[in-house]
């Protein structure tokens, strides 16, 4: 076909390049003259063109282009038809109307002319004496912009001088592989290693469209359809697949003989595409980035051992005691101004004073609880003995002792807290300076606040993370681009994150391979990494990316006990909304359903005029089959008089659905700010009081500012740039539009972060760097990471949904959760069977790390001072333990006063009737090698420096000389313990 006219154009830019396409309605005409309306995008579109694509018919007489078109000039055409379109290419590279009526006056009736053989006519047009104009055509045709889009193809045998030696290489190459090998293009590995370019990889139906998957040999092509089926099976999370299951699947859904099954792997196999390891065909990729980790968390227990100069139970303590008494000031404040209150106007108010007790003799005021003397009495019932928290004490002696800690739990467990609290003591410690009868230099006992690196997988996590710690926090991709904007240096110098030596990692669960490889090697190679501490829930949705990381190394590090999972809820009024996600949970993982525990239900049918607000669990139930809009009327209702959800800076919706998403956000959008969320134009529509976030990461210049920056940009003015990340949620306090001379008006959004910033951006850069969307609601998916008061999460019909939806989306609340559902949808997800994700990375720590965990330099286990077993919820604890406020002012030792005693040792008895070993390999009576170690346990300790030793009033702890751990400890250890 050729492009007659252009009849209407949308137009579409592409990020990052200045191109601009066409989406644009087109008549054309195909070769046998049928004239047609054709929509789609065409790169090319002057009348020399003749483009061959695929089409679909949307309607009676109009067309719609599939996939890309392709393009050669036109042929087989008549002499009179050649002139005129050699005529308007001239005319399009601007050359002087002059010289092109020389030029056709000049030439022969019997020479004809075309675009594929015009230099050669120029040539004979100067050797007629017309040099000077020859000349002047071939330069302008040169110089211009058009020939340099069109040259390639129409001059493909001229070789341009000025074209560089690589680009002529590189097109050589690719000209050679589509020439002879095209199947090559569908193998990212293959097109890397041979042509240097990265994630270039044709798809599968690309092959069929261009009609050459049928030219491509048998053996070649069932590589492709083998190749295809293993990254579909990767797209559910998976890492590998077994070979007979792999097989087995080419064989019944691409119908391919055992033979040609068998053929088409080992080819892949041949090719490096695939890596075949112990009877799983993984994709090298995925290969490299699970042995990858496993070898870089080697490298890091490899190192010297470092462990953080804290007493952890002191860190706890103090923290716990600092907290106590900021809620007795906030409770004798709140008594105070209560006093205030009743007292201010010479006594109590008359409408308080009806419910106080009145003397018979007299009718005056008697004393009462009133609530000041409430108040007080709570602030004395905080006066009790502090209980810490066993699983937080464990955990937080391991983060010192081990290079590597996996803590996990549910959400208000305080992962983040005891983190927090044991980094920023190290810290303060390290600002005070080493004790001054300690003989360790300062620098191997301090640590700086540099050293510390807190990261997550998305933008708004890391926000989180960054408020609550109080330390600058990351995304995991900020910390590997960063490395990637530096100098290439054999160490560079001048990379922020070149002092790192703890690396904490929040919210595992989202965090794939791709990205943790990466980050673990650059930090392992151009830094001091020392300490690797990833936090979250195995529970929660893992990413969408392969790969199960949190899990796997949870459960690959428990048996050395590197892992710990914190199991006490330390939020009161989101007790009810914990006991349901793990009744969710549990339900889940035996594809069981029960009732939850809602302490209301709302039925759609009979809606109350409102609900009490001491509610935390509340379940607004659908009718079954009910009217398509049973979700809005319960929207609706919310919005309007639930508790909590007056405030939308405090409270979420959140869905499966995206056709939900939408519905929510326009209802939202006209309650809270009476407008649509669309114009007439169905274009998004934003206006001051709107609540928004950006879909995207990107860097901004703020204001104005961007006017002062037109000059050439360089490293430091881009690190000047804002940056707003994926997830972040803005309101937006203003709409500014400023005009300019001669330049087209601009507009401007001031958008408050809630959190104290408040930044001026314009609005088209804005939406083209960040994508700004309205966010009253959010999918589950993107808002995994973040939490906010009150949760409404709307369940829906969606079939892929699992207990892993609804436990992740109501472990977002931290007061109140509402459901949105019909009894027959949340059955139906909490039942349903997930597709499990096959990994590999468990397996492959356990071989690197878990007998690496006896190696001399690794301390095991946890460290001394914690108790081996299990740890104990705070509501058993045992109450008669009075712990006073510790005296000492630092919470650091020195060698001489760490503890001896061997966790290696101490956890001996534990090892031996452990349900990890077989059940033939206990026995009532413990082995002769282990009385054996145990006689020598006060000859030599097992155990590098660990940390310092927790000392408790009223308890005593025997202080004595570090000794060297004993090799032989190891022999007669192993054979007794399995993994």
């Amino acid at each position: 076909l050729r492009l007659q006219s252009q009849m209407s154009s949308q137009k579409l830019s592409l990020t990052g390049f200045n191109i601009t396409f066409f989406l644009s309605l087109f008549e054309i005409v195909t070769l046998s003259g049928e004239v047609h309306q054709m929509e789609g995008r065409f790169a090319l579109k002057s009348p020399w063109w003749e483009v061959k694509c695929s089409v679909k018919r949307v309607q009676r007489d109009r067309l719609i282009v599939v996939g890309f078109p392709s393009y050669k000039l036109r042929s087989n055409l008549d002499k009179r038809e050649d002139i005129s379109l050699v005529s308007l290419f001239l005319n399009a590279c601007q050359i002087a109307p002059q010289f092109i009526k020389e030029f056709f006056t000049w030439l022969p009736p019997e020479r004809g002319v075309s675009l594929n053989n015009l230099f050669e006519v120029l040539d004979e047009f100067s050797e007629g004496g017309y040099a000077n104009q020859a000349n002047v055509i071939k330069t302008q045709v040169s110089k211009s912009g058009r020939c340099t889009l069109y040259l390639p193809t129409i001059y493909k045998d001229t070789e341009e001088e000025d074209t560089e030696e690589k680009d002529t290489s590189l097109l050589a190459k690719l000209e050679h592989i589509i020439a002879n090998n095209v199947w090559k293009l569908g193998f990212n590995k293959i097109v890397s290693r041979e042509l240097k370019l990265v994630r270039c990889e044709a798809q599968l139906q690309s092959f069929k469209n261009c009609n050459l998957f049928d030219k491509i040999p048998a053996q070649q092509r069932n590589g492709l359809l083998a190749y295809d089926k293993l990254k579909r099976h990767n797209r559910t999370g998976s890492t590998y697949w077994e070979i007979s299951l792999f097989s087995e699947a080419l064989r019944k859904d691409l119908v391919m003989s055992h033979d040609a099954a068998g053929a088409a792997i080992e080819f892949l196999v041949e090719q490096d595409v695939v890596v075949y390891d112990k009877g799983k065909v993984v994709l090298s990729n995925n290969h490299l980035y699970e042995t990858g980790i496993a070898e870089c968390l080697h490298s890091l227990v490899e190192r010297d051992v470092w462990n953080i100069p804290v007493n952890a139970t002191e860190v706890l303590y103090a923290a716990e005691e600092k907290r106590q008494q900021k809620k007795i000031q906030n409770c004798q404040n709140a008594a105070t101004n209560a006093d205030e209150d009743d007292y201010s106007e010479g006594g109590p108010s008359v409408s308080d004073s009806k419910d106080l007790p009145v003397s018979p003799t007299n009718g005056e005021t008697q004393p009462s609880d009133t609530d000041a003397n409430i108040l007080q009495a709570q602030s004395s019932d905080l006066l009790s003995p502090i209980k810490l928290d066993q699983d937080h004490v464990r955990a937080a002696e391991m983060i010192c002792a081990n290079p590597v800690t996996v803590i996990s739990g549910k959400a208000g467990c305080g992962k983040t807290t005891v983190v927090s609290q044991l980094l920023k003591a190290a810290v303060e410690q390290s600002d005070l300076g080493p004790h001054e009868d300690s003989p360790t230099k300062a620098e191997h006992v301090s640590l700086k606040k540099e050293e510390i690196l807190l990261t997550a997988p998305t933008g708004r996590a890391a926000s989180l993370l960054k408020k609550k710690t109080s330390f600058p926090a990351f995304t995991l991709h900020q910390v590997l681009y960063s490395f990637m904007h530096t100098k290439t240096e054999e160490i560079p110098e001048s990379w922020k994150f070149k002092d790192v030596r703890v690396l904490v990692v929040d919210e595992g669960s989202m965090v794939c391979v791709q990205i943790l490889h990466s980050v673990l090697g650059i930090l392992l190679s151009h830094a001091n990494l020392q300490k690797f501490i990833i936090l979250g829930d195995i529970r929660q949705l893992p990413s969408i990316q392969p790969g199960n990381v949190l899990p796997d190394l949870f459960n690959s590090l428990k048996p050395v006990r590197w892992a710990i999972e914190m199991r006490t809820n330390h939020r009161a009024e989101s007790e009810l909304i914990v006991k349901n996600a793990g009744r969710i949970a549990d339900m889940g993982m035996k594809y069981q359903y029960f009732p939850l525990d809602f302490d209301v239900t709302v039925d759609l049918e009979n809606l109350p005029t409102s609900l009490p607000p001491d509610k935390r669990f509340i379940l607004i139930r659908l009718p079954v089959d009910g009217p398509d809009d049973a979700l809005q009327t319960a929207v609706h209702f919310l919005i309007k008089t639930a508790p909590g959800l007056t405030d939308h800076k405090t409270s979420q919706f959140i869905a499966f659905k995206r056709n939900d998403v939408a519905l929510i956000n326009d209802l939202c959008c006209k309650h809270y700010n009476d407008h649509r969320t669309k114009n007439h134009k169905k274009k998004l529509h934003f206006q001051p009081g709107d609540k928004v976030c950006c879909t995207k990461n990107g860097y901004l210049d703020e204001g104005e500012k961007k006017e002062q920056q037109k000059t050439e940009e360089t490293d430091v003015e881009k690190k000047e740039k804002l940056r707003l990340c994926n997830g972040e949620i803005f309101f937006i306090i203003g709409d500014d539009t400023s005009f300019e001379d001669g330049r087209r008006p601009k507009r401007y959004l001031t958008l408050d972060g809630n959190d104290g910033r408040i930044i001026k951006l314009e609005y088209r850069e804005l939406q083209r760097e960040c994508k700004l969307r309205h966010a009253w609601a959010r999918t589950i998916h993107t808002y995994q990471g973040s939490e906010n008061e009150t949760i409404v999460y709307v369940v829906g019909d969606g079939i892929a949904q699992t207990w892993k939806h609804i436990y992740t989306a109501v472990t977002r609340g931290q007061k109140r959760v509402y459901v949105v559902t019909d009894e027959r949808a949340i059955e139906a997800a909490i039942k349903r069977h997930e597709t499990p994700r096959t990994t590999r990375l468990s397996g492959l720590v356990k071989d690197q790390l878990v007998q690496l965990g006896m190696h001399p330099k690794t301390p095991i286990g946890t460290p001394s001072g914690c108790s081996p077993h299990p740890s104990t919820p705070l509501h058993s604890q045992t109450p008669g333990l009075s712990v006073q406020p510790l005296q000492r002012k630092r919470l650091c030792y020195d060698d001489k006063e760490k503890s001896v005693k061997s966790p290696l040792v101490s956890n001996m008895n534990e090892y031996k009737t452990s349900p990890m070993k077989r059940s033939d390999e206990v026995s009532a009576k413990p082995p002769a090698a282990c009385e054996e170690v145990e006689q020598k346990k006060q000859m030599s300790s097992a155990t590098t420096p660990l940390s310092s030793k927790r000392v408790l009033p009223g308890q005593q702890q025997e202080v004595e000389k570090k000794k060297p751990r004993l090799q032989a400890l190891i022999s007669l250890i192993i054979p007794y313990t399995k993994f």
